[in-house]
C-alpha cells in the first residue's frame, strides 16, 4: 500500500484544531505538536484518518485504536482528555 503524503493532512489538522491539547505524530515521522501539554497519539497510516473522518469523535478514534492504527503514550490522559476537552465544531460545508 502507498501511503498517503501527510503535509495537507498536518495543514487541515492544525488549521481546524488551533487549540490542541494533544500532539499527533503521523507515519511519516512527521508532527503536528500539541498547543498545550498532553497525550500523544501517533497515527499508523492513513486507515486511522478513514476512521475519524467516518465516525467523529470518541467512536472513530476508538476503532482506529482498537485496530492498532492509532496507538496514544498515555491512555488515561486521553481518557481525561475525551471527558473535558471540546473541540471546535467543524465547517463540512467547506
Amino acid at each position: 500500500m502507498a501511503f498517503a503524503k501527510t503535509a495537507p493532512l498536518r495543514s487541515a489538522l492544525a488549521e481546524a484544531l488551533p487549540e490542541r491539547p494533544f500532539s499527533v505524530g503521523f507515519w511519516d515521522g512527521s508532527e503536528v505538536p500539541g498547543t498545550a501539554p498532553g497525550p500523544r497519539f501517533t497515527v499508523r497510516s492513513p486507515r486511522a484518518v478513514a476512521h475519524a473522518l467516518y465516525a467523529p469523535g470518541q467512536l472513530g478514534l476508538g476503532r482506529a485504536y482498537v485496530t492498532g492504527e492509532i496507538d496514544v503514550d498515555d491512555i488515561d490522559a486521553v481518557i481525561d482528555l475525551l471527558q473535558t476537552w471540546k473541540p471546535p465544531a467543524l465547517d463540512r460545508a467547506g
